[in-house]
């Protein structure tokens, strides 16, 4: 697993002076701020998130190596990422990150393994997990408790239930 979990994303440039606008994924938005250095896709590594300003449902931001807008357009759509150990610890039982349920291996009621995690997202009313079995084929439970059993991160198994009307 990858020690880089990915917290926004570039998207567009502001101004002329390299500022840019960026989507967190962070639980509060201004929270990205909030993790040190970052990484910017593949050229900006460990450098300085800096807020500028919020605009309705973006946030503006600055890092010093990027200083005129064509830098700017150059990082559009690109990730933002953190390293792991830059996460405050999590001291209760049964809490995680959902960077730690990814890649995952699902197991059903009767202990078979039946794919692997592949993603998390939400798309408006809960959050989602999209599976791949072992054919490749792709496909999406609620994240509730009516389907996840239980999640061991120390064995790295997403035990579910009642998923067969979702096959």
């Amino acid at each position: 697993m990858s020690d880089l979990v990915v917290i926004g994303k570039v998207s567009s440039a502001r101004g002329l002076k390299g500022q840019f606008k960026i989507i967190s994924y962070t639980k509060n938005a201004e929270d990205i701020f909030n993790y040190g250095p970052i990484t910017i896709g593949d050229k900006y590594i460990d450098v300085q998130l800096s807020k500028v300003s919020t605009t309705k449902n973006l946030l503006v931001a600055s890092v010093h190596e990027i200083d005129t807008r064509e830098k700017a357009e150059d990082i559009i759509n690109n990730n933002i990422t953190v390293k792991t150990d830059k996460f405050p610890e999590i001291s209760k039982d049964g809490q995680y990150y959902y960077y730690q349920i990814k890649n995952m291996k699902v197991m059903d009621e009767s202990c078979k393994i039946i794919g692997e995690v592949t993603n998390i997202a939400n798309y408006g009313a809960n959050d989602v997990i999209e599976i791949t079995d072992e054919n490749k084929k792709t496909f999406f439970v609620p994240y509730s408790k009516n389907v996840i059993d239980e999640v061991d991160v120390k064995n790295n198994i997403l035990k579910v239930k009642n998923i067969s009307d979702y096959q």
